[in-house]
């Protein structure tokens, strides 16, 4: 399992947010719990508004079968996740309202078949804020990943933070 979460906010309540957020989440599911039934009660418990504040948090799951190469791509508030194939990038989801908003948690799920190359981005919002545009920053984050595709992943990790950091 892959897990990003972004807290609402800076600092370090939304730091807080996104680090509970995970763990929560991790642990019920190691627990044996059914994703769905997690996904709810994370939910609830954020709604239940620690000290009376709003806590929102977008979380950002991927699931890799490491026999068969399924993975499943669940998002809730999530930016695109972004798969780098032999055919060339692929944005992946994204969107809707963060987790303990709403009454109930509302995810959006892909399922697809990985490849042994593949190579699979996931990105906060943070990291598109640095595009330098104002229209379609998860594309130009896509042409971005294109053209360092062929690195390998902690060189193209390299390359997109350098790219980042420069361009904002």
């Amino acid at each position: 399992m892959l897990a990003l979460s972004d807290g609402m906010g800076s600092g370090g309540k939304a730091k807080e947010e996104s680090a509970a957020s995970v763990e929560l989440f991790e642990d019920f599911m190691e627990a044996g719990f059914e994703r769905d039934m997690v996904l709810e009660q994370l939910n609830s418990l954020l709604l239940m508004k620690a000290g009376g504040e709003d806590i929102f948090a977008t979380l950002d799951i991927c699931n890799i079968n490491l026999y068969d190469g399924s993975a499943e791509f669940v998002k809730i508030g999530g930016m695109p996740s972004y798969l780098i194939t032999e055919e060339g990038v692929r944005m992946i989801g994204g969107g809707g309202l963060p987790i303990g908003i709403m009454d109930s948690a509302e995810s959006n799920s892909t399922e697809l078949r990985l490849s042994d190359n593949d190579i699979i981005v996931m990105v906060t919002d943070g990291v598109t804020e640095a595009a330098p545009c104002l229209l379609g920053k998860e594309k130009w984050f896509a042409q971005v990943i294109e053209k360092y595709s062929d690195l390998q992943p902690d060189k193209l990790c390299d390359k997109l933070l350098d790219c980042l950091l420069y361009t904002s």
